[in-house]
């Protein structure tokens, strides 16, 4: 507190008076020790000011002490008031005035402290409008730099108050279009609210929690916005505002529709894998059956046929091709089940798809009939692909036979042929494409989806397996290349295999040539855990004249081989059995038998022992079920081959003990 007097008496009197331990009171004797004084002592909170001094007028130091210093209370001492110099000391800002003698000396602590008050409340409200002002400089600041749009509207009419730059960027409307109007404007009409599931109501709000909205909104130009929206509303329901922060989720939408579609064909995939899995189990135990029950049959078929009375046993005869018809349909079943699951033997040699189509398009014409008109459109100057050429002749005519099925009537199918070259879709090389096209009735767009999935099909009961796309899809995509379909009902449907080109020449894979020989006498070692089989496949040999060794078990082979010097002229054997596989059985009696030749029986095999029997003159590989004349003629080839002088080794590279492994026992 500053107290100013002229007179020390006085001075002192109000210094003693006013001073106390919550209380710092200065004193000056002039106006300009009282300026001095204001300026090097710190805030001064009320001051006590004589209106005639020495060095000038008591109203002119007041109003200077309230220009410099802020929340100051002046009170105006005088010996001479009047009320004119009252107003005038009102029109400075003066809080109060006193006159002199003080009549109740009491009466000054009492306007002092009155003055005191007055002074702590001003700057009080200074704080407070201080922190108004910088909480609505935070607020101003957050609004503006949100990167989420924000919006304010009357909860009432909805009229929108303010929005800041990232809604005229959402909305693609200037904020001058923007305010004013209605901001149901800015919703969709079909658009529905409901709280997201993962986000709740925070209760410590400052506002009213209202949820997390998700909703479709609108541009002015009618394009839909996918967002999601927090709001809340501001004082009363009826007079107050509504603030809505609005995300745009447009990126998630679509990321989290790719990771459903992902997680699908993640499903698939898997339900893929275990249905191959399922599928060359099957084959491999059903291959097994129909080997027994093709070659039986045959054996019945051909002692029917050498007995004199042939005419009389024809309908016999005919039971018999009817049972042999249905083993063979039945092993075609198969081998698409097998290619479905990418499990059957993979054979990829360098081929002209055209000089394929070529070479089966009669058997096509056949195929399809009569009433349908195939037509082919060959493209010049093709490209060679690398595909299994058994496997690819099956692509065409599965193709072919489902697009005569899709045709009503009469109609045509057209097998195009054409490269493509590279682009920004068909990158590498380009590709290869195969298209079949019909005029059908169309694909209906839900089944489009599904078209590729294996057992499914449109047709009636005992009209289709529903594997016959799904192994055409399994077929492409085990040679590298990859199939589309476009259709609506009622138009033409096309079918695309895509193949990837190769700089390699057929003259590169010519097969290498068995030399003709009929006689037969040699030594083979026949091994199968099925004795059925092993059975049909030793009198299909004893009857070629062949010395047949029966094992049905690799330890047993191997005691066997030993007993016969450790020689014979070929295995024969089953891959798939028990403690012992066929391949490893091979390794160790070609270990002791370098010269040995090796045929693998299997209803399916890897596509590693695939590939290592491809690569060796000494071994090959023959599919179950087997007939008579595919399993002899096999059998020759092998044993005919022109080998080198000196024997390349047939083991894989890594070494191989030559003693059955540990635990391997029948």
């Amino acid at each position: 507190m500053l107290v100013v007097d002229d007179q020390p008496v006085v001075r002192e009197l109000l210094l003693e008076l006013l001073r106390s331990e919550d209380r710092e009171v200065i004193g000056a004797p002039t106006a300009k020790e009282a300026l001095r004084l204001a300026k090097s002592r710190g805030p001064i909170h009320v001051a006590l000011v004589d209106r005639d001094l020495p060095d000038g007028s008591g109203v002119v130091l007041a109003r200077q002490l309230l220009t410099t210093i802020p929340n100051l209370e002046v009170i105006l001492t005088s010996v001479s008031p009047s009320v004119q110099a009252a107003i005038e000391a009102v029109e400075v800002g003066v809080h109060d005035y006193l006159s002199k003698p003080f009549e109740d000396i009491a009466q000054v602590e009492v306007r002092v402290r009155r003055a005191e008050h007055q002074s702590r409340l001003s700057r009080e409200r200074q704080e407070l409008h201080e922190e108004l002002r910088k909480s609505e400089e935070r607020y101003r600041k957050l609004f503006s730099a949100s990167p989420d749009a924000i919006v304010v509207y009357e909860a009432a009419t909805g009229i929108i108050r303010e929005v800041n730059e990232a809604a005229t960027r959402l909305y693609r409307s200037p904020t001058s279009e923007l305010i004013g109007q209605n901001v149901a404007a800015l919703r969709h009409t079909t658009s529905k609210q409901k709280p997201s599931e993962d986000e709740a109501p925070d209760s410590r709000a400052s506002v009213r929690p209202e949820g997390i909205i998700a909703r479709v909104d609108r541009r002015a130009d009618g394009t839909e916005l996918a967002v999601e929206v927090s709001e809340g509303t501001f004082g009363e329901l009826r007079l107050g505002l509504t603030i809505e922060v609005i995300r745009d989720i447009r990126e998630r939408v679509r990321a989290e529709q790719k990771r459903r579609e992902l997680e699908a064909q993640l499903r698939q995939a898997q339900k893929m894998e275990a249905l191959g899995l399922l599928a060359g189990g099957i084959a491999h135990d059903f291959n097994n059956l129909l080997a027994v029950i093709i070659n039986y049959s045959s054996f019945v078929r051909d002692q029917l046929s050498k007995r004199g009375d042939a005419l009389s046993l024809s309908r016999e005869v005919d039971d018999v091709e009817q049972i042999l018809q249905a083993a063979n349909s039945a092993a075609s079943v198969t081998r698409q089940l097998l290619a479905f699951s990418r499990r059957e033997v993979h054979s990829p040699e360098v081929v002209d798809i055209n000089a394929v189509i070529r070479a089966i398009e009669k058997l096509v014409r056949h195929t399809l009939g009569e009433h349908v008109d195939l037509i082919t459109e060959l493209g010049t100057n093709l490209p060679m692909v690398r595909v299994d050429r058994a496997q690819f002749e099956q692509v065409v005519i599965n193709l072919a036979v489902n697009a005569r099925d899709a045709l009503s009537d009469t109609g045509r199918v057209i097998l195009r042929t054409e490269f493509i070259e590279p682009s920004a879709e068909i990158g590498g090389a380009g590709a290869v494409v195969l298209s079949v096209i019909d005029n059908g009735v169309g694909i209906d767009p839900q089944n489009l989806e599904r078209i590729f999935d294996p057992f499914f099909t449109t047709k009636g009961p005992g009209s289709g397996t529903g594997l016959g796309l799904s192994t055409v899809k399994g077929i492409v995509e085990q040679a590298g290349g990859s199939i589309s379909v476009s259709s609506e009902p009622g138009a033409q449907t096309t079918f695309m295999v895509s193949l990837p080109p190769t700089l390699e020449s057929a003259a590169q894979h010519v097969p290498t040539q068995a030399t003709s020989r009929s006689t037969g006498g040699e030594k083979i070692l026949l091994v199968d855990d099925d004795a059925a089989v092993r059975r049909a496949a030793a009198r299909i040999l004893d009857g070629a004249g062949y010395k047949v060794i029966e094992a049905q078990s690799g330890a047993e082979a191997l005691a066997l081989h030993e007993r016969e010097d450790s020689h014979v002229d070929l295995l024969l054997s089953d891959v798939m059995m028990p403690r012992m596989s066929g391949d490893e059985l091979a390794d160790m009696l070609i270990a002791r038998q370098p010269d040995l030749r090796v045929i693998f029986l299997t209803g399916f095999a890897s596509q590693g022992l695939a590939e290592r029997a491809s690569r060796s003159d000494r071994m090959d590989l023959q599919l179950k079920p087997f007939d008579n004349d595919s399993l002899l003629s096999l059998v020759r080839q092998v044993l005919d081959r022109s080998l080198p002088p000196r024997f390349p080794s047939m083991l894989p590279p890594k070494s191989r003990n030559t003693k059955p492994p540990g635990g391997r026992t029948e």
